[in-house]
């Protein structure tokens, strides 16, 4: 069994490992019923420190309370700010199985058999659960295609008629001082809504990379993608003509800003320290 300290601990390691390398994020929906649905939890090593990288599991609503989870370490994802919806889900043994029980705010109650099995890779980091009713919903999981068509016309330029456009110069906080962040429009159409938002590393010594496929919002319809498209998903160093990027989002007309999870140090954004190419012996200075 490990202590809360070690888990703590990998944390940091985890946040430290993204800013030297880029991991591909592979991401799963289960529909769930009335009865128990299998899903597997790798217990991924990638530090060779006995303690797994955590898989992400999603709800469509708060979970209220969690049963029989002694084999697994669950907390909210963001402990600093705590969204129910988002949890960590951190196998404390190598191989087994245990079924463990969350029940939602709206007493919902999902039944998951969580099959631990050692790899050495991920493929599903992120697990998506939705009730089985959605499933053949129009738009459930999925875009609206008038969203698809509202980020073209937006990344064209091109003028929609019954658009509400709002100019705006609101900062957005990225969590490290070297990434800054500004929302500079948003725009509505009918019930889906557009944020434009301006960043800019302003860092001499590292570069941020962006993976869009983390954003989310705390107020955001589930049953409902979101859109996002960045001009530039790495940032150069400051000076550099590529310090820029422009990333726009379509989302359901009911989130707000403040609710979103868009730059985040260490979940959406990595930091990329520059190689620097060591010289050959026997070249000249």
């Amino acid at each position: 069994m490990m202590s809360m300290d070690g888990i703590l601990i990998k944390r940091v390691l985890i946040i430290l490992s993204t800013m030297v390398c880029i991991e591909p994020v592979f991401a799963k929906t289960v529909y769930f019923g009335r009865g128990a649905v299998n899903v597997t939890v790798p217990f991924y090593d990638d530090n060779k420190d006995m303690i797994s990288e955590p898989t992400i599991f999603v709800f469509h609503k708060e979970v209220y309370s969690i049963d029989s989870k002694s084999k697994f370490i669950i907390t909210p994802e963001n402990r600093d700010e705590p969204d129910h919806r988002r949890l960590a889900v951190i196998p404390m043994v190598q191989s087994g199985s245990q079924e463990v029980s969350f029940t939602l705010a709206n007493q919902e109650i999902i039944r998951v058999n969580l099959n631990i099995v050692k790899r050495s890779t991920v493929k599903d980091a992120t697990i998506k659960f939705m009730p089985r009713s959605t499933l053949g919903q129009r738009g459930a999981s999925s875009p609206k295609s008038t969203d698809m068509d509202f980020m073209k016309a937006l990344i064209g330029g091109a003028k929609v008629i019954g658009v509400e456009s709002t100019k705006m110069s609101k900062a957005v906080k990225c969590g490290s001082w070297g990434l800054s962040g500004k929302l500079i429009r948003v725009d509505k159409l009918n019930d889906a809504k557009a944020y434009t938002i301006r960043f800019k590393n302003k860092s001499s010594k590292v570069k941020y990379s962006f993976d869009d496929s983390k954003i989310y919002f705390k107020d955001q319809n589930l049953n409902r993608s979101i859109l996002t498209h960045l001009t530039r998903s790495v940032l150069d160093v400051t000076g550099s003509k590529k310090n820029e990027s422009v990333m726009t989002i379509v989302t359901d007309g009911n989130t707000r800003i403040w609710n979103g999870r868009i730059c985040k140090l260490g979940e959406q954004v990595s930091k990329v320290t520059p190689q620097v190419q060591k010289k050959e012996k026997g070249s000249k200075k």
